[in-house]
């Protein structure tokens, strides 16, 4: 549970300058609803708390717990000239020309580095146990895992987690596409692919067919960790 006061305060906090009324309708909110957040009245739930956290550029763990850094832990494209000075606060992952399908699947058109975001070091290894070099970024398209993926949003893959262990997002390649869906593995061995959109359709991979599915990797950030 949050503590209502200091989120208030928190809120008031991220909220900055601007109205209620064009933050709530940035956030997607109605203006009740967050007058109500502030005055401690309701709780906001995780998918208004995203919405608020994307908004404001602010870390979501910090709107709910106050814990540091307060900034959204977000990539950030830098100059190279500028990148070898922060070597070390961060590192810089590589975003491939490629686009992952949130629909019907996008042929890979290149494996062509466009730019590099900056993440910070700590926040990779501490709080994500990740490893640079198993690392890529690509682009999503098409609205079949909306709200949790959103057309044209960069996805952060990790390459070494190809084993479908928990209800995640990962990267497919099915018949050279690559296809961003959530995997769950059934009790019988079998792996279900999911839309978070409910206007498509569920797929099953039988068990005897799993080990033909070509997982490239997890998808463990999209503008926030997944």
């Amino acid at each position: 549970m949050m503590n209502s006061e200091l989120f208030t305060d928190r809120l008031k906090e991220a909220i900055g300058g601007k109205s209620v009324r064009a933050f709530a309708l940035q956030c997607e909110l109605s203006e009740t609803a967050v007058r109500q957040y502030l005055s401690g009245r309701s709780e906001p739930g995780m998918s208004a708390l995203k919405k608020i956290a994307d908004v404001a550029g602010v870390g979501l763990e910090w709107l709910v717990t106050g814990n540091e850094p307060r900034e959204a832990e977000t990539g950030t494209t830098i100059a190279p000239g500028d990148r070898e000075a922060m070597r070390g606060e961060y590192t810089f992952i590589p975003r491939y020309a490629v686009k992952a399908s949130c629909g019907s699947g996008a042929l890979v058109e290149s494996e062509q580095v466009v730019d590099h975001l900056a993440f910070k070091t700590a926040w990779l290894k501490n709080t994500m146990h990740l490893n640079r070099d198993e690392l890529a970024l690509i682009s999503a398209m098409g609205d079949s895992m909306e709200p949790t993926i959103k057309e044209g949003g960069i996805l952060l893959v990790d390459r070494s987690r190809q084993e479908v262990k928990d209800d995640a997002i990962y990267v497919i390649k099915i018949d050279g596409t690559l296809v961003a869906k959530r995997l769950q593995r059934l009790f019988d061995g079998s792996i279900k692919i999911k839309s978070d959109n409910p206007a498509y359709d569920e797929q099953t991979v039988p068990a005897d067919q799993v080990e033909k599915l070509n997982i490239i990797g997890r998808v463990v950030w999209g503008g926030g960790r997944m």
